[in-house]
């Protein structure tokens, strides 16, 4: 099948690293936190990697044109989305690689064996659904706000889908980092290395990468900020 027929008139193609990206022209669009958590991880070149929440999959395209990860799954709820991941798998021509799995983020349990992976990555929905005015069931708010997730789920999957002594990343609001350092303790997942994102440098830190390694001893590393 030709290019051109695998691009609907709602959709566009771009992407990074020179990679191919389906998305919608209106809906949820990656953003430059995820491009930016996936220079954060530290994801090795023979890791199981999965991605919760992928998206459109474009950490999971980036992983997998940079040659990192051997066997790379994302995992998304919303079915347009998985869609498009898909989609994009085969147009980078990564289906020998990539995995992209239809499925809850509560549900991992019914999906995946555990302590299955060496590393899990995640820009999941951090936006509280009680702030701001959104449309419940826009594809925009299902991937942005907790909606169908909070923190607590994701960070039940991290714990459940890790092997010991592995590690997971996830970017959040700077503002809530005490809640999340707070929630993740409690499940064994050790904060690690954290890095700070400013939108430039005369302003305060709007979100953090954090990463954990489960049943990790205490020891915290602060990165510079990225600016």
């Amino acid at each position: 099948m030709s290019l051109e027929l695998k691009i609907k008139d709602d959709e566009t193609l771009d992407g990074p690293d020179g990679l191919k990206i389906l998305q919608k022209k209106k809906g949820y669009r990656y953003s430059q936190d995820s491009l930016q958590l996936v220079d954060f991880a530290l994801i090795k070149k023979n890791d199981e990697v999965i991605d919760l929440g992928t998206g459109c999959g474009v950490m999971t395209l980036i992983l997998a044109k940079r040659g990192f990860g051997k066997r790379i799954i994302g995992l998304e709820v919303q079915k347009e989305l998985a869609d498009l991941a898909r989609r994009g798998v085969d147009l980078n021509g990564f289906q020998e690689k990539i995995e992209i799995v239809e499925g809850d983020i509560k549900r991992v349990k019914s999906l995946f064996t555990p302590s299955s992976f060496d590393y899990v990555i995640t820009n999941p929905p951090y936006i509280e659904a009680k702030s701001g005015l959104i449309s419940p069931g826009s594809e925009r708010a299902l991937a942005r706000h907790e909606i169908l997730c909070d923190m607590n789920d994701v960070l039940e999957a991290i714990k459940y889908l890790l092997k010991p002594s592995k590690r997971g990343s996830c970017v959040y609001p700077a503002s809530r980092f005490d809640e999340l350092v707070i929630k993740a303790k409690k499940k064994r997942l050790e904060p690690k290395r954290v890095q700070f994102v400013h939108p430039n440098p005369e302003e305060k830190a709007e979100l953090v990468m954090v990463e954990f390694i489960k049943e990790g001893r205490p020891g915290l590393e602060i990165l510079p900020p990225l600016k």
